[in-house]
């Protein structure tokens, strides 16, 4: 068998109409065949292959130096094609003709998943007289260059910059070396050290370019002063500026981070990564600019190397900048922040950030503070910080490690996230002129000491884990602060400690092992224009876990306020969970404070539930739990000696609390409290006082409440309720009780309960006695009138007691004998009869007022009247209606307030008799009519 190439009968036309013509011919494609299983001669009148098995595009064409009439032609078969046997192969023109073949010996072409696949190249050599009839169409994709061509590629190599010639190098210190030849030419750096494959990429060169600065990373200037810029796609890596972890190259380790950062702010690149895991030592800050998002892969962490903050957005805070002009957008997420406090004990903010709009912060750890702040927020809107841990906190000055050289003593309240209002040199590049933030959420987050700490100095928390303090104050109000879900443990001052703060949320948190919880405070006094004293506070849906001060606080800072100070105004306290004190304070303390609500709120073990001092508008309602070593409210008011205040406005209902050693409400000092509703029970009281005692207090009222006292106390004659002689305007209704003596008064205007409009429908007394056992006079009089004299008891078999109805001697029902052991009211006898005679005043029907002239002061009036349809009547007493009201109270619409009332108010001038209709729903009046005319 002779192996051979031939040349067709169609490709010998070709070639040599080409030569004719000048015109070359355009190979495309070379086919491969199994000869149908045969060994296979080629002929010149073939125009296909026996059995061709696979066609593909040609690889190369090149001329044979040595022999110019030889054209080489190449293909190459992948590793995955195969599971075949070649014998023969054919070229092809543009027009897919046959314009040569070839034999070859029989081989077989595998594939890799048969273990041996590879790729294999096949040549076919074809002579002609001329090898500019010869030209290869070729994939777009791929370059292919002649032998001759080759080998003088190979002699430009071994020039310095060489490497041009491949668009290749080994790295960032050789493209310096590399001078391009022509505008926009390309090149593509291996890696950025030589012998890394990370952060290099392609470059492209500006020969226009004399003044852009090398920046070591995207930005290089040949030693012939022209410039390679390196292609972004939207993401600068802290790799492409060769940032390397570790100490050996802390002296260029910030310088770099640095760079990266500026060319992404000047270049307006939106994002920065760093890629690479390990351990960064910072000699300075990083600074950052504005429109970023800074990523940081798992396994980075950022350490101090000197004593300095670690990041500060210093590229975006200029002197321009304002509330009007702030910096936007900055996202920093992931990675973790540590003091290195064994090697550099001073005070470290790990991130100073101001004038920022839209600051989002997610996901990073802070480890190990240093008597300063993770995050020192100032003049920042719109921000979310989320996801992050606050590892470890020292207020330490001076330890093993050093002297921290700030001059601050105690800094024991320093707060993980300080919400600030910095002024112009306090912070970090002193840009700030004393602007608030507003619109701040921090949620599911978690603040705690650092468990893992080896120093002995970090298993603490923050002083603080959020809040502010008076460091610089301008006296603006932060607004909007929503603190949600997270886990706040471990504060040594308060886990929560707002100042100048308006609209604030704290829900859903979880607080463990601090000494306060929440911590509301403010400095400025009266005569100061601008108050420090925040507002609107809703705290509600919290677990609040064991304290050593108080659980809730607000705080009028300071003793030298007199009367008129500036109140936090309108604190909501609603569906939390309450642990226990250590001390001997309130779960919560309100100082100072005005329209607060503290409802539906439950505790267990506690000293005392609630202390309200110097407060106004206040209302405790709803709330439950057990045993108090205290009172479950006590109001005194008198921390400030020099300061004449009191406690006003106070409703306490429907509120429940067992096993209360320490009585249940201390009211000192105060005007207008409501007690209505409540339910003490198993109230004990150590010091034998009483349940319920009342000092300096003014219109008291009390109604509907039950207070059941323990044993010892009820042997002890504790008291339900006790009223001392400075107290006025006292009001004391129903109280349901175990003690012996209900309750006693000394102050000078007791009253009893002041119905207003009552409708009391169904009611039994078992037992009412009026006036004290040993007293003579025991009336029970209406509007100054006496209807009962000379006492009453019913159901009770006591001698000599008499009712008598409107005025005494009207009628009278004597009592059974002694020896009458019957529980009736017996021996019932008219003493004096009311007129029979009935008289009709008025007839028709009206909604609008209706006068008569009774002509007479006495007697009963009956009225007539209809509402929606439902026809009623009441009754009144000529000489004590004015200005009384009958009818219904009823409110509806679904949620109950939309009012339906139905009343006729009465007005009595002289003999003149005034019904006038109203409320939402006025009835319609048909008949008046007089008894005892």
């Amino acid at each position: 068998m002779t192996y051979q190439t031939v040349i067709t009968n169609y490709g010998e036309q070709l070639i040599a109409n080409a030569i004719a013509n000048n015109q070359p011919v355009l190979f495309k494609t070379m086919a491969i065949g199994d000869g149908n299983g045969k060994p296979v001669q080629p002929t010149q009148v073939q125009t296909a292959l026996v059995n061709e098995v696979y066609r593909t595009e040609n690889a190369s064409i090149y001329v044979d130096n040595k022999k110019p009439t030889q054209a080489i032609f190449e293909i190459l078969v992948p590793e995955d094609v195969g599971e075949f046997w070649v014998r023969e192969f054919g070229l092809f023109d543009d027009k897919n003709n046959l314009v040569a073949v070839a034999n070859c010996p029989d081989s077989y072409k595998s594939i890799k998943k048969a273990g041996s696949g590879k790729v294999q190249i096949y040549r076919m050599v074809l002579e002609i007289s001329s090898s500019d009839a010869v030209e290869l169409i070729i994939n777009d994709n791929a370059v292919y260059l002649t032998r001759e061509a080759f080998d003088n590629f190979k002699s430009d190599l071994n020039n310095p910059d060489g490497f041009k010639m491949v668009g290749q190098c080994e790295s960032i210190e050789q493209l310096r070396t590399i001078e391009p030849t022509e505008d926009n030419q390309r090149i593509l750096v291996r890696g950025y050290y030589a012998g890394s494959n990370i952060g290099g990429g392609e470059f492209y060169a500006d020969i226009n370019d004399k003044k852009t600065v090398d920046n070591d990373g995207t930005i290089i200037v040949t030693t012939g002063n022209n410039r390679w810029i390196k292609l972004i796609d939207g993401v600068v890596k802290f790799s492409d500026f060769g940032v390397k972890a570790g100490k050996a190259v802390v002296n260029q380790t910030t310088a770099k981070i640095n760079a990266a950062f500026k060319f992404a702010y000047d270049y307006k690149i939106s994002k920065v990564i760093n890629d690479i895991p390990g351990d960064y030592y910072l000699s300075n800050f990083m600074l950052i600019g504005d429109n970023l998002e800074f990523e940081n892969v798992d396994g980075v962490k950022y350490l101090r190397a000197g004593h300095t903050a670690m990041m500060y957005n210093g590229l975006s805070i200029t002197p321009a900048s304002s509330a009007e002009k702030r910096a936007r957008n900055i996202t920093i997420r992931g990675g973790v922040f540590d003091s290195n406090a064994t090697e550099y004990w001073s005070a470290v903010n790990f991130m100073s950030l101001g004038y920022i709009d839209g600051l989002h912060i997610d996901g990073v750890t802070f480890v190990n503070c240093i008597r300063n702040h993770a995050i020192d927020m100032s003049a920042c809107s719109n921000v979310l910080v989320e996801n992050c841990k606050f590892l470890g906190f020292s207020a330490e000055k001076t330890t093993k490690y050093g002297t921290a050289p700030d001059k601050a003593e105690d800094r024991s309240y320093a707060e993980a996230i300080q919400i600030d209002d910095n002024q112009v040199g306090t912070f970090s590049g002193g840009q700030l002129k004393g602007d608030p933030n507003t619109n701040i959420t921090i949620r599911n987050n978690l603040f705690s000491g650092n468990y893992d700490d080896t120093t002995g100095l970090f298993s603490g928390g923050y002083g603080c884990a959020i809040g502010g303090h008076y460091a610089a104050r301008s006296g603006k109000h932060h607004k909007n602060i929503t603190i949600d879900n997270n886990i706040i443990t471990d504060c040594g001052y308060a886990g929560i400690r707002p100042f100048l703060w308006d609209d604030v949320k704290i829900t859903n948190n979880t607080f463990v092992n601090n000494r306060r919880n929440v911590y509301i405070w403010w400095l400025t006094s009266t005569e100061t224009a601008q108050s420090d004293a925040g507002k609107n506070y809703h705290i509600s849906g919290n677990d609040f876990g064991d304290v050593v001060a108080e659980q809730i606080t607000t705080q009028i800072f300071g003793n030298e306020y007199k009367e008129g100070f500036a109140k936090v105004d309108s604190v909501i306290i609603t569906d939390n969970k309450f642990g226990n004190t250590e001390w001997e304070g309130a779960l919560i303390k309100l100082q100072g404070a005005n329209n607060v609500i503290v409802s539906s709120n439950l505790f267990d073990d506690a000293k005392r539930f609630i202390d309200v001092d110097y407060c106004s508008h206040v209302t405790i309602t709803g709330n439950a739990g057990n045993t108090l070593s205290n009172e479950f409210f006590a109001s005194k008011n008198n921390t400030y000696q020099q300061f004449i205040g009191k406690t006003e406005h106070v409703l306490i209902s429907n509120n429940i609390a067992q096993q209360s050693a320490g009585g249940v409400l201390y009211l000192h000092k105060m005007q207008n409290v409501n007690v209505l509703n409540n339910t003490f029970t198993n109230i004990a009281n150590t010091h034998n006082t009483h349940a319920i005692r009342a000092i300096e207090v003014s219109e008291l009222y009390v109604d509907n409440n039950i207070i059941m006292l323990v044993q010892s106390a009820v042997d002890a004659n504790v008291r339900a309720l006790e009223v001392a002689a400075d107290c006025t305007n006292i009001n004391i209704g129903g109280i349901i009780t175990n003690s012996t003596e209900i309750y006693r008064s000394s102050a000078p205007d007791l009253n009893g309960i002041n119905f207003g409009i009552a409708n009391i429908k169904k009611s039994q007394i078992n037992s009412l006695t009026v006036g004290a056992n040993s007293s003579t006079a025991r009336n029970l009089a209406v509007n100054g009138s006496a209807i009962i004299s000379g006492g009453l008891t019913v159901g009770d078999n006591a001698a000599q007691g008499k009712i008598s109805f409107f005025t005494a001697g009207y009628a009278q029902a004597q009592t059974p004998a002694n020896t009458d052991k019957s529980q009736k009211l017996a021996t019932t006898e008219w003493v004096r009869n009311f007129s029979s005679s009935e008289k009709v005043l008025w007839l028709g029907s009206s909604t609008n007022a209706v006068s008569i002239d009774v002509k007479q002061q006495a007697g009963v009036v009956y009225i007539v009247y209809d509402v929606r349809g439902f026809e009623k009547f009441d009754s009144f007493v000529i000489g004590s209606a004015n200005n009384a009201v009958i009818g219904q109270l009823e409110y509806g619409g679904e949620n109950a307030d939309r009012p339906y009332n139905s009343l006729i108010r009465i007005t009595v001038s002289g003999t003149t008799l005034t019904m006038t209709p109203e409320g939402g729903t006025p009835p319609t009046i048909k008949k008046v009519i007089l008894i005892g005319a």
